[in-house]
């Protein structure tokens, strides 16, 4: 089974996927470039764990795919619903940091992946 990695956030989720046997690492792609920098510091090393590896720092250049046998492993931001976030335009799931979420839901959804894994909090939920 393939794994395609979103927020990786400059490559914990990333290594953590790699410590699963047979995980086949195919990409580690970035919603708006959160950790991009981070990451591309250690494209090398992520290429050395997963030769199959490619990053895209931006949602904007996420390729069409299928991803029938890719299963989705991602981290979107969770500040809309932080105990600190204070700001009502900033915070539930009409703001732009649950955006992500929705994102990568339907680029799962539309191009066929086995299955998609999303960390998030509760107040996600019923928003996804």
């Amino acid at each position: 089974m393939k794994t395609l990695i979103i927020n990786t956030y400059a490559g914990s989720l990333l290594l953590g996927a790699n410590a699963i046997k047979h995980a086949n690492i195919i990409g580690s792609y970035e919603d708006s470039g959160f950790g991009s920098a981070n990451t591309k510091a250690n494209v090398s090393l992520f290429k050395e764990l997963a030769p199959e590896f490619e990053f895209i720092d931006h949602r904007k250049h996420w390729p069409d795919q299928d991803l029938t046998d890719t299963v989705i492993l991602a981290h979107p931001p969770c500040s809309a619903f932080s105990q600190q976030n204070t700001s009502k335009a900033k915070r539930g799931t009409g703001s732009e940091a649950f955006e992500c979420t929705r994102v990568v839901l339907k680029y799962g959804m539309t191009n066929g992946a086995a299955a998609i894994a999303i960390e998030s909090v509760p107040g996600a939920l019923a928003g996804a």
